[in-house]
């Protein structure tokens, strides 16, 4: 008899990312390839921009060490989402060609508040229409997802919800 698990459901993510420091390049002594890891944040707004909350997490790329994003600059990066349920930072494991720097940071920059997308299969467990309280704009829609994902780490599949705007 054979166990039936629920299917391993990634996360793609899109969006700009302003590295918190330089990234590290993890390898071992005299290697050119390896890990490259960058901490960064999304930049959440909540409804209506009322919110001003950055969510640390971590941009990971396997890649030549000399790769690597500056804090003085911002990115486009596209890639997957890997959370883990032990309360470590996101990682996102993104795709090294698919890297654009976008410009340096400073106060010209547009605003990238609530810009990031992900997108992953999921089940939703609950929905509500939101009143805006912006006189320019209607109701909005909260959708609570629940997703099962392989944790590599603890090596099971893990129920997992997430918020969703929309």
């Amino acid at each position: 008899m054979s166990v039936v698990r629920a299917p391993n459901h990634p996360a793609t993510f899109n969006g700009h990312f302003q590295p918190i420091s330089d990234s590290i390049a993890e390898s071992v002594r005299a290697n050119q390839y390896g890990y490259v890891k960058t901490p960064s944040f999304f930049q959440c707004g909540g409804i209506n921009s009322e919110k001003n909350e950055d969510f640390e997490v971590e941009l990971v790329t396997n890649t030549a060490l000399n790769n690597v994003l500056t804090a003085d600059s911002i990115f486009a990066l596209s890639g997957k989402l890997i959370a883990l349920n032990d309360g470590s930072p996101p990682s996102l494991s993104y795709f090294q060609d698919s890297v654009v720097r976008v410009g340096p940071t400073g106060e010209d920059q547009p605003d990238f508040t609530n810009k990031t997308i992900v997108t992953s299969l999921g089940m939703v467990i609950s929905r509500r229409e939101v009143a805006s309280t912006a006189s320019d704009s209607g109701s909005q829609l909260e959708v609570i997802v629940a997703h099962c994902d392989w944790d590599g780490q603890v090596s099971l599949f893990l129920s997992l919800q997430n918020n969703h705007l929309t």
